[in-house]
């Protein structure tokens, strides 16, 4: 039994015998061209010696014995990709207790596959020993976990509980917590740890991994919340974290608010593509889909949004009165993020507009937020803030006519996504049923020109062409 500051709870898992597996499959790990399909070829393209790798961020390595029974828990210090990286081992993880599986994972995580390859200091630890140990202060990061437990191996009262814990410490200490789902294109989820709020669950590019709705912990919640091209969870998850590191990176450097953790939820959930999927869907009250959530990681368009800076709120509503007060702040640009909270019976609203003879493309809007984990009486509660997110069109005497809305009655996620809006002036809407809630919003907007306009536009420049060779042809 252990106590900790009042923020803490009081943990107690001795009692709870931890079974755990790696996902581990033999065959092909991860395809070649995966950092092309991230958009992270494009970036390096872009930025050059500016790239962000993850330098100063510190994560933590969590792993299943491999093989199972064994005490192999541990990366292979001298295997060439982690060349460079100063490793500390908790729990039973040793130097000398190599895992394939670790190695593997590593080198998508911070190792040379990976883009975070500018991390070099590495907490290792085995998964129940880690277990038993989450509530005390996690100082490191980013948190990978590519490993799961059954329903066949731990109970779902206990499952439930380690995952409070893990929800607690994600909030208590701010880090970023990266969770696999299983292999095997099934509905039903693990029980560890993907079954959690405050983490962010993976998946597959291919959808041959487990989703849907959780059934412990607080039921009816989707996961994964996003994808990798990859064919095993176990390196999909270490990609996801890698991008983590990799972003808060560059989040270290903008602020205090860019660099929590769901801002960088926030930030990788906005980011993901959804071309890729010819049925990925979503309704306002299931706002991730059920196989893909928010769609393939994009690293290219998550550093967009997180470099896009924060942008406070352009003006707020009284949900009771409907009076709109503006603030200082204008409209928000195509790209960027904030972390905020609301007032009672306040509606924050982030205006945007399209100019004439333009439409937006895409439009991709997250809002996440922490589920609160209480103790009284030994038993834990989890409690969910009710945060909802809007689309409003604005009209020229500035009222609001509702466009969309994500308003998932279980979820801690919410998600708007739009393949078109015409020119015009938008509002994006943040209403809270749980006063004081910070949260963290994130959005892209992409705009291409109306395609009247640009029929117009390449007529006008076939013409010009046209113009162009009479004249030379009447000078030459």
């Amino acid at each position: 039994m252990r106590a900790f500051r009042s923020t803490r709870l009081v943990l107690d898992v001795a009692a709870i015998l931890i079974v755990a597996a790696p996902f581990f499959f033999s065959g092909s790990q991860a395809y070649a061209d995966w950092k092309d399909d991230v958009g992270y070829t494009q970036l390096v393209s872009e930025l050059g010696p500016g790239l962000p790798t993850g330098s100063s961020v510190t994560v933590t390595q969590v792993e299943a014995a491999d093989p199972a029974g064994s005490t192999n828990y541990s990366p292979n210090p001298s295997n060439s990709a982690l060349a460079g990286i100063n490793f500390t081992y908790q729990g039973a993880a040793t130097s000398s207790s190599i895992s394939s599986h670790a190695t593997t994972v590593a080198t998508y995580f911070y190792g040379s596959s990976s883009l975070a390859t500018g991390v070099t200091d590495v907490t290792v630890w085995d998964a129940s020993s880690w277990l038993s140990w989450v509530g005390n202060t996690e100082s490191t990061d980013v948190v990978n976990c590519s490993w799961i437990s059954t329903s066949s191996q731990i109970s779902a009262s206990d499952a439930t509980r380690l995952s409070q814990y893990l929800d607690n410490s994600i909030r208590a200490d701010d880090y970023v917590a990266v969770v696999g789902v299983n292999n095997g294109d099934s509905s039903t989820l693990p029980y560890l740890l993907c079954q959690s709020y405050n983490s962010i669950s993976v998946g597959l590019t291919s959808g041959s991994h487990s989703s849907g709705t959780t059934t412990i912990n607080g039921p009816g919640r989707i996961k994964p919340e996003i994808v990798a091209p990859t064919s095993r969870t176990s390196f999909a998850t270490p990609m996801v974290s890698s991008a983590a590191a990799m972003l808060l990176e560059t989040a270290n450097s903008i602020s205090t608010n860019a660099a929590h953790s769901t801002t960088i939820k926030a930030v990788l959930l906005a980011g993901a593509t959804k071309s890729e999927f010819s049925d990925w869907s979503h309704t306002h009250d299931h706002p991730l889909d059920d196989t893909f959530g928010a769609g393939e990681l994009n690293v290219y368009r998550s550093y967009h949004i997180l470099t896009g800076g924060q942008q406070s709120a352009s003006a707020t509503r009284n949900t009771t009165t409907s009076l709109i007060t503006q603030t200082a702040a204008g409209n928000i640009s195509d790209d960027g993020w904030d972390y905020s909270r609301n007032a009672t019976n306040t509606e924050k609203l982030y205006y945007f507009s399209i100019d004439p003879n333009e439409t937006v493309s895409e439009l991709s809007a997250v809002l996440t937020w922490n589920a609160v984990i209480t103790s009284s009486g030994g038993s834990l509660t989890t409690t969910v803030a009710n945060l909802d997110l809007y689309l409003y069109s604005v009209g020229e005497s500035g009222g609001l006519t509702q466009l969309d809305l994500s308003d998932s009655s279980v979820d801690n996620v919410e998600l708007l996504y739009e393949t078109y809006l015409a020119s015009g002036d938008y509002a994006i809407g943040v209403r809270s049923g749980t006063p004081n809630t910070y949260y963290s919003l994130a959005w892209h907007i992409a705009t291409v020109p109306e395609p009247g306009a640009l029929v117009l536009l390449t007529t006008a420049l076939v013409a010009g062409l046209v113009l162009a060779r009479r004249r030379l042809g009447r000078n030459g």
